[in-house]
Formats: C-alpha cells, structure tokens, sequence
C-alpha cells in the first residue's frame, strides 16, 4: 500500500469514523484501484495512530437548549453567595435491561473529545434506577 492509498484511506475514514472495518474496505475497494485485505487497511490505520476504540456518549443537546443554557450561564457570572445555596449531587443510572451499548470509533489518541469521535446519546424508555 502507497503513502497515497494510505492517505486516501484516512480521507475515507474521516467520512465516517463510526464505520467499521469491514464497510472501510469495502469503500476502499470502491474508490480505488489498489486491491488490499482488511489486515493490510488495519495496519495501515494503527501505523498513523488510527485505532478502534469505544466513543465517548455526549448527551444530545438541541439548540434552543444550548441558547437557554448559555443565558443562564451568563445571568449567573456575577453570582457569589448564591452558590452556596446550591446543593451539589452526582447521579448515576443503572440500566436494569440493556443490551451492549458499545459503539465504537476509528479515532487518533488525541481526539477523545473530538465532535467527530463523540456518540450521542439521547434519553429512552428503557427502564433504569437512579442512584
């Protein structure tokens, strides 16, 4: 495989860094003449730092939340004493039925919090307990 192929692999890649391996050398073959195996792209990818990897869940905000959000953030700035009356707390849900949510992402070390690299995750009616 050529420096170019390897190029033209990440510019693939970056398309979609949620594909898997398997579609990756499909598109591959697809839009290119250079016939290679999946262990070929594979090595390919860990040789410029590309590895799979489980993404980061990102809670799903709209934008009409992020706008509200951002003027309450500015409205409180100035506070001081106020937060002191604010009680702080951790949640953490325990999902009682759920299946392996992996999802996994071809990123380089540094992107771990790349908008690329993030998965959304959304609320469900899945049935949990908060602790």
């Amino acid at each position: 495989m050529t420096k170019r192929d390897s190029r033209h692999l990440i510019r693939i890649l970056k398309q979609n860094r949620k594909t898997n391996l398997q579609e990756l050398h499909e598109d591959f073959l697809n839009l290119t003449p250079t016939r290679v195996c999946k262990n070929t792209l594979k090595k390919s990818l860990y040789e410029q730092d590309f590895y799979g990897r489980v993404g980061i869940g990102k809670p799903f905000v709209s934008e009409k939340n992020k706008q509200k959000r951002l003027i309450w953030t500015k409205e409180c700035k100035e506070w001081t004493n106020e937060w002191k009356s604010i009680i702080w707390s951790n949640e953490s849900k325990f999902e009682l039925f759920k299946g392996n949510g992996r999802r996994w992402v071809w990123r380089q070390s540094h992107e771990k919090y790349d908008v690329e690299c993030l998965i959304p995750i959304v609320k469900s009616g899945q049935q949990g307990v908060m602790v």
